[in-house]
């Protein structure tokens, strides 16, 4: 698998190798021509120093020198000269105008001296050019730097020549060689333990950001990259790669919340939807009676001959009329309070005088039907809504209350703030609702068990659902809770927001 960490690894080492194996061949190739090229102009060096000098004294003193073979406390300028140019591989052999020999570094060149004729003396003598320069020349296999030059000092000729082998530099070179090589080789290694750990270091945080940028993929957003790599790229990209999982976890923590919202608000439409199909139907449905009964007694109203028998159908019919009125009325307001609060026109709402003014109204009904009412309404208590909404639910718990208590009853009727709630309540004495039917009341066109033959049939069943809707659209809640000798019916609404006094 190719991999940074891989990638980085060998082509690194293919670098190192190449440059490594490129240095060692150029150091191959032309360190030795380097080296002699040096070796001559050393020489030329140590023949320009050697002119200078006294030639005959020098080979004087060399050669007594060699003769006692020691060295004096403080030698001469003159053989300390030949001394240290010839403690570095130099050897120097200097002859007269005769070509005889003068000074030679070793003893045994004089006994092959004695050997040479005139003629190769001649021959030799020939080679010596005056201030000649060292040159490089192999002779039997065997390399050698060599300086031959002809001098002219004190009206006398010598001959100089300057030799240094290249045995012992072909043999240095060979195994500086051997030792570059070993020497590369563990540069190698070493460089490439370098590499090794810099790609390690390297590609352990791209794998880190590879392995969260997998959990973000996962919506996992729990874990962070590292910025502090010691690398500024790497940092960049962990901080851009943190960013990222931050940006992406809030924008997937909005849109499930707006997700939610908005099956919420689905959820509510298609409730409401189905709760405004259902009334239709009820109201449809409920509606066909009223017309029917009004059908057939206006059909026998022509045939009656008896005035009192006519007057109480039409009293039927005109009973029926307004029934029918009462229901479209309760159904109007129904649609009013389902079109939602963003539809409704909402203020400030002063609740106690809407609640001083319903039991007002209901006063004569009250003393009619011979009721005790009692009544204990906080002042001035307000809430943010739909004064028109707020009074008919008001209304619908006081018409509730005077159809079922019984003649002599008594109904009590609350206003009061609880923290930031408003609670109206009305309680009447009479019989208890169970608990099957404390769910279905609520719904529109139920109608629970009357209490007396006045009660039956005066009611829609549409008065405590309205109630329930008006109630919704303010963000209150509504319920009812059997009392020792009754039951009593409350709601409660928010006061009015701060932002809103």
């Amino acid at each position: 698998m190719k991999t940074i960490r891989v990638k980085l690894f060998f082509s690194v080492i293919l670098l190192l190798t190449v440059a490594v194996c490129g240095i060692g061949l150029l150091y191959t190739v032309c360190n030795r021509e380097l080296y002699i090229a040096g070796q001559c102009d050393y020489v030329d060096e140590a023949y320009q120093e050697l002119v200078k000098q006294d030639l005959e004294e020098l080979c004087r003193i060399g050669n007594q020198q060699k003769e006692v073979a020691a060295e004096e406390e403080n030698p001469p300028a003159a053989d300390r000269f030949l001394e240290g140019y010839e403690n570095e591989n130099l050897r120097f052999r200097i002859r007269d105008s005769s070509f005889s020999l003068l000074y030679d570094t070793y003893k045994s060149a004089a006994a092959r001296e004695e050997n040479y004729t005139q003629e190769e003396k001649n021959f030799r003598i020939k080679r010596y050019q005056e201030n000649d320069t060292a040159s490089y020349e192999k002779v039997n296999g065997n390399g050698r730097i060599m300086l031959r030059s002809r001098v002219e000092q004190n009206g006398k000729t010598y001959y100089v020549m300057i030799l240094e082998s290249t045995l012992l530099i072909d043999e240095s070179i060979s195994y500086a060689n051997r030792v570059l090589v070993l020497v590369l080789l563990l540069f190698i290694s070493i460089g490439g333990l370098a590499v090794n750990f810099l790609a390690k270091r390297i590609s352990r945080p791209v794998t880190e950001v590879s392995r969260i940028a997998r959990m973000i993929a996962g919506q996992d957003f729990s874990e962070r990259a590292s910025v502090k790599t010691g690398y500024r790229e790497l940092d960049e990209l962990g901080t851009s790669v943190n960013l990222m999982s931050s940006q992406l976890q809030k924008s997937i923590e909005d849109m499930k919340n707006y997700n939610e919202m908005l099956q919420k608000e689905i959820a509510r439409r298609t409730e409401l939807e189905n709760h405004r199909k259902q009334f239709v139907n009820n109201v449809s449905h409920e509606l066909k009676t009223p017309l029917a009964i009004i059908s057939s007694q206006m059909e026998m109203i022509p045939l009656i001959r008896d005035e009192k028998k006519r007057q109480e159908y039409c009293g039927s019919v005109v009973e029926e009329v307004n029934r029918m009125n009462q229901m479209l009325h309760s159904m109007l307001t129904i649609f009013s309070a389902e079109q939602g609060i963003e539809d409704m026109a909402m203020e400030e709402v002063n609740v106690s005088r809407i609640a001083a003014k319903e039991l007002e109204d209901f006063g004569p009904l009250f003393a009619r039907r011979k009721l005790i009412l009692s009544a204990e309404i906080q002042k001035e208590r307000k809430a943010w809504g739909n004064g028109e909404l707020l009074r008919r639910a008001v209304d619908n718990y006081l018409m509730n209350a005077s159809r079922h208590t019984v003649s002599g009853g008594s109904v009590q009727v609350s206003l009061s703030q609880e923290g930031e709630k408003l609670r109206f309540s009305v309680y009447n004495d009479g019989e208890k609702i169970s608990l099957k039917d404390q769910s279905k009341i609520w719904d529109s066109f139920y109608q629970g068990s009357v209490l007396d033959g006045k009660s039956q049939g005066e009611g829609t069943g549409l008065g405590l659902y309205i109630v329930k809707s008006v109630v919704a659209q303010h963000d209150g809640r509504c319920g009812v809770e059997n009392r020792e000798k009754g039951v009593e019916f409350w709601f409660e609404i928010p006061v009015i927001p701060e932002g809103r006094k």
